[in-house]
């Protein structure tokens, strides 16, 4: 699916079919779709920021990008070592099954940051998760609506006025508003 950015606002790509109660069809589609690709957007450019920090490609994987400790004891005396608490982590899941990462101990700056942006990759997770249901609901409805107004589409053309050239171009923006639909519903 074709997304244009212009600083922040979202364009879905839709197109005027020229018959008003399409067009309101596909005006309330819109809202649901600008939704999830501003999530889309927000989960992406969080893992983005996650794979930067831990230096990683646009195809490293969060396995890749969790860092492992050291297996060798790092160099100090043994009393020193012993009093202090070993730096460690743990991921978790919390009540609801989402992972959850717990530290122990003091670690070096550059893990917490790659901690910090995998949390905040977490939480865009979660908040997406929370919310694809009920957006995807949304976007099945306007397009079973949409698609019943497929069938009749020749007979609004007539009673709207649409002929020749002009109905074409209804017709072939409607598929295309269809499609872009079906794009985002699919993934």
């Amino acid at each position: 699916m074709s997304v244009k950015r212009k600083s922040s606002r979202v364009n879905t790509g839709m197109k005027l079919v020229g018959i008003k109660t399409v067009d309101d069809q596909f005006k309330t589609a819109v809202a649901p779709l600008c939704e999830s690709i501003a999530m889309r957007n927000k989960l992406e450019a969080a893992l983005v920021e996650w794979q930067e920090e831990c230096g990683l490609g646009p195809a490293g994987t969060i396995r890749q990008g969790i860092p492992t400790p050291p297996s060798s004891p790092s160099a100090g005396s043994e009393t020193s070592r012993s009093q202090e608490v070993v730096p460690s982590f743990m991921i978790e899941s919390d009540e609801k099954n989402f992972p959850v990462i717990i530290v122990n101990g003091q670690i070096p700056d550059q893990v917490q940051r790659t901690f910090q942006k995998l949390k905040v990759l977490i939480a865009h997770c979660v908040a997406t998760l929370g919310h694809a249901d009920n957006l995807l609901t949304k976007i099945e409805e306007s397009i079973k609506h949409i698609s019943e107004s497929h069938n009749e589409l020749a007979h609004l053309c007539l009673e709207s006025g649409l002929k020749g050239q002009k109905a074409t171009r209804a017709a072939e923006n409607f598929t295309w508003n269809l499609r872009l639909a079906f794009c985002t519903l699919g993934g």
